[in-house]
């Protein structure tokens, strides 16, 4: 994470220049005008009118010209310290914030940098090649600018030929392993950035690799497990009765990914639904991958990931600890979590494109952060996009951060069922620390739920593994993937929610009315 803690002001009027003390992260801001300090002095800005920029001084500004919309810069605690046109949003280098209103030109300079896990996970960068659609391995980008007769850094080119890169077979992405020793992230999006511009049909799309982090903070449902009792979220759902009238309709067996901190299928609870995919591209998965270090050694002493399995699956009327949503399932574990709970978007990409190779029906993602909607948008959502477009179902959870949740991805990309959580109280209301907003799909018990050997815990992350559980009992009765979705929020129980509000007709997940919607209505299930 880049922290900066000083702040220039220049009126460009006046030349008169003031300082703003405070502490600012590369994270929170949202800002324009991208380009190195070193070439910050060579800067000139020429005001043709309120809203006519014209910048000039920096070949890396040419591409900078048009305005798309307004930035605002924040400090940590929200309040808006200036905003205006913006031209980029890449927070890299030296920032230049042109506010016309203001006629003032807000420069940027890092004096205090440091690196932090949460924020940005490694040095590698993540990027999307492409040529009229069609895939570009990066490393051809250097010859492609010579066919085109344009000059090719000689810097760049050596690197890409012996540079450590992974290609996703589904999704097109590639991650390089960049770095401040050899070629650093942002010269090489820059370099990238320039070969897009002079080569017709070329796009390329580059990120940091940013990381995640698990979203969790610190009685008669009908079964004979001892600590049933204890769910109270359970017995709230009427999951007896949804049991009991989906049972006969059940079909099919469920392939539940749990993209997580790993899995022990050891625990006599989840231990029968360990899963064997056989992978499209040769080869099968017995139980897991872990991304972390590209192993089948997949089992993690964090217990985040086991909890969101046992809320899908634990297995039920086995006289032992609790009961999950789903019996008709086979669980896959994702690890992509390391001890501490982080883990990358890169893992995250990794995972995607698996679950694409070995046909699972649903993604349970219980992790997520706060990132560049511009990252998310053209980058991460390629990975995304590749496990939609072939029916897989992604749930994920919204974040408890208590606040919009319109950049926490995944959440808000197309395609992805966005979780929030609600107290287990019979009054109906969101949980204080889940995130809200209009990207917020649907709410689930997420606070004080029980998971698991004489524990109960809270958040999104909870939350997100029960709506996974009843996707899993509705395909399982032969619904069609994709009416899952809309017959889940359609059958939500509604109620007022001012102060954290959520997307139009969104609510509480209702797993009884959803299940004899599809009774009802056969044709969801193929039926005639």
């Amino acid at each position: 994470m880049l922290r900066y803690n000083y702040w220039k002001l220049l009126d460009i009027q006046t030349g008169k220049v003031e300082s703003i003390p405070g502490e600012f992260t590369a994270h929170q801001q949202r800002v324009a005008c991208s380009f190195y300090e070193a070439r910050l002095n060579k800067l000139s800005v020429d005001v043709k009118a309120i809203h006519d920029w014209t910048l000039k001084g920096s070949d890396m500004l040419s591409e900078m010209s048009e305005a798309f919309g307004v930035a605002e810069l924040t400090d940590s605690t929200g309040k808006v310290l200036a905003s205006g046109p913006a031209f980029n949003e890449i927070c890299y280098g030296s920032l230049v914030f042109c506010s016309s209103d203001a006629m003032k030109l807000l420069s940027f300079v890092p004096l205090i940098a440091a690196s932090s896990s949460e924020d940005v996970y490694d040095s590698k960068t993540i990027l999307s090649v492409t040529s009229d659609d069609a895939f570009v391995d990066v490393r051809d980008v250097p010859q492609r600018l010579e066919n085109a007769k344009f000059a090719s850094n000689p810097e760049i080119a050596a690197f890409l030929k012996t540079a450590s890169i992974k290609t996703l077979k589904y999704s097109g992405l590639q991650v390089v392993s960049t770095s401040d020793g050899t070629v650093s992230s942002a010269d090489l999006c820059a370099y990238l950035k320039n070969a897009a511009s002079k080569i017709p049909g070329l796009e390329c799309e580059c990120s940091p690799n940013f990381a995640t982090k698990e979203e969790t903070t610190d009685d008669d449902v009908g079964v004979n497990d001892p600590q049933a009792w204890r769910q109270r979220a359970f017995e709230l759902m009427n999951m007896k009765e949804v049991w009991r009238l989906s049972a006969p309709y059940a079909r099919r067996t469920i392939g539940v990914a749990v993209m997580d901190s790993g899995l022990n299928f050891s625990d006599p609870e989840i231990s029968s639904y360990r899963g064997f995919f056989r992978k499209r591209s040769g080869g099968f998965i017995d139980g897991g991958w872990n991304f972390l270090n590209d192993s089948s050694n997949f089992t993690s002493v964090n217990q985040h990931g086991q909890k969101c399995a046992k809320l899908i699956a634990a297995r039920r009327n086995n006289n032992l600890d609790m009961a999950g949503m789903s019996s008709n399932v086979r669980l896959v574990s994702f690890r992509t979590q390391r001890e501490d709970g982080h883990g990358s978007w890169w893992h995250m990409a990794e995972a995607m494109d698996m679950a694409v190779d070995i046909g699972v029906d649903i993604v349970s993602i219980s992790l997520g952060e706060f990132i560049s909607k511009r990252y998310a948008d053209r980058v991460l959502s390629k990975a995304f996009k590749a496990a939609t477009d072939q029916g897989i179902i992604v749930v994920a959870s919204a974040g408890n951060h208590g606040k919009a949740a319109d950049t926490h991805y995944p959440c808000p990309l197309p395609g992805v069922i966005c979780v929030g959580s609600i107290d287990v109280e019979d009054t109906l209301q969101i949980s204080n620390f889940s995130n809200y907003g209009g990207y917020v799909d649907i709410a689930a018990y997420g606070s004080y739920v029980y998971t698991g050997y004489n524990r109960v815990s809270s958040g999104t992350s909870f939350s997100c593994p029960i709506v996974s559980g009843a996707a899993a009992i509705l395909l399982s009765m032969g619904v069609k993937p994709k009416y899952v979705p809309g017959t889940l929020i359609h059958n939500v129980n509604r109620f007022p929610s001012p102060l954290r509000p959520l997307k139009k007709n969104a609510g509480a997940l209702n797993p009884l009315k959803a299940v004899k919607m599809a009774i009802d209505y056969p044709i969801l299930r193929g039926a005639h």
